[in-house]
């Protein structure tokens, strides 16, 4: 029943085992590659600061985003309270 299940996991992300297999063992291979040698490690001492560098401007970006969605809410919330005294029955 698990090798059932597996596999229908398999077929609904349109992969096959040896694709998976395959996949697992470049992804195996890289992290060797980059933990395990000199070479990985220069390379790693390398690409770790752009990577720090780029999270850092996600969160800015995350930040701006959130700010923007704050001052949408803020102005229709202005606009439809305005709407309402605008068009209220005068007594």
């Amino acid at each position: 029943m698990s090798e059932q299940l597996s596999m229908e996991r398999f077929d609904s992300a349109g992969m096959s085992p040896a694709t998976t297999m395959a996949l697992a063992a470049l992804a195996g291979a890289a992290v060797g590659y980059l933990f395990f040698t000199e070479h990985g490690r220069q390379l790693r001492d390398r690409v770790e600061p752009m990577v720090r560098a780029w999270v850092e401007e996600m969160g800015q970006l995350q930040r701006a985003a959130e700010k923007v969605r704050a001052a949408y809410h803020e102005s229709r919330d202005t606009l439809a309270a305005t709407s309402r005294v605008t068009h209220a029955p005068r007594t």
